[in-house]
């Protein structure tokens, strides 16, 4: 599967009328493949919760490492700047501004515990926790 194909399916996904579990239901089947090989990704496109243009950037960084023109470091670090710069900083500016709990992320400990981790202290290292 390629990129080209990841985004047609994405665009289906988002633009198909019904609800998010009705979606899920009838594009599971019909994209088997794609829901095994990228879950969140489908789960994400079902219920319309993660920007296109994020997609966008990590299917280009996707195409640019099977192309050999960056790495996976690289490619990784772009995209996990402009997520935290553009997506992930102002999702915790806001929930602190508004008194609630901080966005999290959870991880998973070699011995199998999870552990959240609030998304502004969360890096390379914790990821690996």
């Amino acid at each position: 599967m390629n990129s080209t194909d990841i985004k047609k399916i994405v665009n289906e996904l988002r633009s198909s009328s019904g609800t998010a579990e009705w979606k899920e239901n009838h594009f599971k089947k019909k994209y088997q493949e794609f829901f095994e090989t990228y879950p969140k990704l489908f789960l994400a496109a079902v219920n319309d919760n993660f920007p296109l243009k994020y997609l966008d950037l990590m299917l280009a960084q996707y195409d640019f490492i099977k192309e050999n023109k960056t790495s996976v470091k690289e490619a990784d670090e772009l995209v996990y700047g402009q997520l935290r710069s553009n997506y992930i900083d102002p999702l915790v500016q806001n929930a602190e501004v508004e008194g609630q709990e901080k966005p999290c992320v959870t991880i998973h400990n070699e011995d199998g515990t999870k552990v959240p981790v609030p998304l502004d202290q969360f890096n390379d290292t914790t990821a690996t926790a």
